[in-house]
């Protein structure tokens, strides 16, 4: 789910902006849960925020989804936090598509040493907007 940068406080934007050194077309979406600028993710959605969840599976309605970012935030914030390295991403009138891989750190633990792993997952988000106003067209 890419997120409409029209929607973020200007300072949120703007970190977020210097961090990548870029404009952004759409916030990339972990960086928009990082804000956690409640109110510019939901208003990102069509209508209702939901999404699917691999793990977690359907989140709906404003308070499952608002309970999603806090966790989702937690979990950003741990030791051997996750990253995230975009691909590609595509917009086109009412609809946004992004590809990224997730990149997650983990302890491997053999008989004679330990020692830490770097594992990337490729991942896709897709969203529909309710207008190409609110897709920033």
């Amino acid at each position: 789910m890419p997120w409409v940068p029209e929607l973020f406080t200007a300072p949120a934007l703007q970190s977020l902006e210097e961090k990548r050194h870029r404009k952004f077309e759409t916030v990339p979406f972990f960086d928009g849960i990082l804000t956690g600028e409640v109110d510019a993710l939901t208003g990102s959605f069509a209508g209702e925020p939901e999404l699917y969840h691999p793990v977690r599976g359907r989140i709906r309605g404003r308070r499952a989804f608002e309970a999603y970012i806090a966790d989702t935030r937690a979990w950003l914030a741990e030791p051997m936090r996750p990253s995230t390295k975009s691909a590609r991403s595509t917009r086109r009138h009412t609809r946004a598509e992004r590809e990224f891989s997730i990149w997650t750190v983990t302890r491997h633990q053999s008989m004679f040493r330990s020692r830490s792993l770097r594992i990337g997952s490729p991942t896709a988000a897709c969203s529909s907007y309710a207008s190409t106003t609110a897709a920033g067209r």
